[in-house]
């Protein structure tokens, strides 16, 4: 007797090991409704970043704006921002006195490269631009030694005074104007 007792509880021993304890249905909802909750916390988020990377774009197209008119006035040589056609890049160029077009150079007499603006900020780029004559011609505000702001052929010659503002549109909508007399720089 001893033995089949035994076996039994064997057999029942057995039983509660094999089976295993699995998530009901209502666990299973709960942990949905959870995850929902928290992806629907997080989205707000993710458009925050987003409209922050934005915001920096127009304030870093603004501060190279604003580095260019200042380096005319101190060098006292016409320096302009080209906008690539596809308006991702912006370039900061001069005309020094030998006459001849060229990229701003660096302490070490590098010339700087171009500035990605999609790359650096979240892909966004000018959608948009009106230079100080009404058109896109050019895609280069220029500025002179008192800082006022210029169109200039695509060889930097025959410069000419804003007849209106500048204005840079970033995809997102923010735009960067350059004032047409003083070539005071602002966001808007």
């Amino acid at each position: 007797m001893q033995i089949v007792a035994n076996s039994t509880s064997l057999r029942m021993a057995s039983r509660t090991c094999v089976r295993q304890r699995a998530f009901t249905l209502i666990e299973m909802i709960a942990v949905v409704v959870v995850l929902g909750i928290v992806a629907a916390g997080s989205i707000p988020a993710f458009d925050a970043i987003r409209s922050a990377q934005h915001a920096g774009c127009a304030a870093d197209l603004e501060r190279i704006i604003i580095t260019a008119r200042a380096r005319a006035m101190a060098t006292a040589t016409p320096t302009g921002i080209t906008l690539s056609r596809d308006g991702r890049h912006i370039t900061i160029v001069e005309l020094p006195q030998d006459g001849e077009l060229r990229t701003v150079q660096d302490l070490f007499q590098t010339p700087m490269p171009a500035i990605d603006l999609a790359g650096s900020w979240g892909g966004n780029t000018v959608s948009r631009f009106v230079n100080g004559d009404g058109t896109n011609r050019g895609r280069t505000i220029w500025f002179n030694h008192r800082a006022e702001p210029q169109t200039r052929d695509d060889d930097g010659a025959d410069p000419t005074a804003f007849m209106r503002d500048a204005l840079y549109t970033l995809a997102n909508g923010d735009v960067v104007r350059v004032r047409r007399i003083t070539g005071a720089v602002d966001r808007r």
